[in-house]
């Protein structure tokens, strides 16, 4: 409804329903009082949300001026248009409000209106049970019987956007999330350095989707309502998208430095051995190959007869060796082995230390 204030000698006031003309006099200063909009039922106040577009046509003979007034989140807060000296013919053309459908959750609430929003239903009014509360799938206006209120059905424009975007932030959180711990376990399935930076391409994506519902949610929403409990949202938003900046720059850092080391998670360890990687190379049994360099060499063979280390004082008789029936006390080998057999060299070191030594100095 519009109410338009004359000066005298014209008629104080003239309602205006939507749709409704009437003549104003020279520097008349049109008021927007109060609004109905044609989804209302008669005798019920509308409750708002951010602002009314109001679209007034103007004409004066053939000529017309379209204006605009916007009514503010309040419905009895007024918006006025001053005229010039001229005497107008008002058309009050077409009301769009922007209506209250939040839902949910107690602490994000209006503080200008007693409404809660979630991301079930929607409610109007204080805790208790003979509160108003609606789905958010509800195809028809919800009116609260003590307050005469009514509640839009649907979620407003911003509502709907900023929820998309946060789906698709979380949807792409996951795929990261399991990316990452997948390679951090390692299945060798793929290679580590394509998770991370699958990961880290995620969650730029990411980064793209956080600010966009930031970017609506502080235009649309937090800035309409200055104070109301959708700052919390907005912030914990913000820092949801700090941290996941943070997380970019590292996942980028991480796998510069793999590129880099090359550490041996990256490489094909699916419990080949040493053979696997020269398939050219002698087979070695019980014995580790000497590494010199790039090249590899196989180990000393084993003897079970040293007839050339038994170098025996003259007169003494050489004792034969039996390898089968020799003492079994095991020791580190050559190449770190446990091995029973005595190695050559060793023997031959102890054979000539004993001949090395005077009579006497045995313990």
């Amino acid at each position: 409804m519009a109410t338009i204030e004359k000066k005298k000698p014209c008629p104080n006031s003239i309602c205006l329903p939507q749709g409704g003309t009437g003549q104003v006099c020279n520097g008349a200063t049109l008021r927007i009082n109060s609004l109905q909009d044609s989804r209302c039922p008669v005798n019920v106040q509308c409750i708002w949300a951010g602002q009314a577009n109001v679209t007034l046509l103007l004409s004066k003979g053939r000529a017309s001026i379209t204006t605009e007034l916007i009514l503010g989140a309040q419905p009895q807060d007024q918006a006025e248009v001053t005229l010039d000296n001229k005497v107008y013919d008002v058309l009050l053309q077409s009301v769009e409000p922007y209506p209250v459908s939040f839902g949910g959750l107690a602490w994000i609430t209006y503080t200008d209106y007693n409404v809660q929003f979630g991301l079930w239903r929607v409610c109007h009014g204080a805790q208790s049970a003979s509160r108003t509360c609606s789905t958010w799938s509800s195809s028809r206006n919800t009116i609260d019987s003590t307050t005469n209120a009514i509640i839009f059905a649907g979620q407003p424009g911003f509502i709907g956007a900023a929820q998309g975007l946060e789906i698709t932030s979380i949807i792409l959180y996951l795929i990261a999330g399991i990316l990452i711990i997948l390679g951090i376990i390692d299945l060798q399935k793929i290679p580590i350095e394509y998770m991370f930076i699958g990961a880290a391409a995620l969650l730029f994506l990411t980064i793209i989707f956080l600010s966009a519902a930031l970017g609506v949610m502080s235009v649309q929403g937090r800035n309409h309502h200055s104070g109301a409990y959708l700052d919390w949202a907005w912030w914990i938003g913000l820092l949801g998208l700090i941290i996941t900046i943070i997380c970019v720059i590292l996942l980028i850092i991480f796998i510069l430095d793999v590129y880099q080391k090359h550490p041996p998670k990256l490489q094909d360890n699916n419990n080949s051995n040493f053979n696997n990687s020269y398939p050219g190379q002698q087979q070695w049994n019980n014995f580790s190959p000497m590494t010199m360099g790039q090249f590899a060499t196989p180990p000393p063979p084993a003897y079970f007869s040293y007839p050339s280390y038994n170098q025996w004082p003259a007169g003494q008789q050489v004792p034969q060796f039996y390898p089968n029936n020799q003492v079994q006390n095991p020791f580190v080998g050559y190449g770190g082995m446990t091995d029973s057999r005595l190695s050559p060299f060793l023997a031959a070191m102890a054979r000539q230390q004993l001949n090395n030594m005077p009579p006497g100095q045995f313990y």
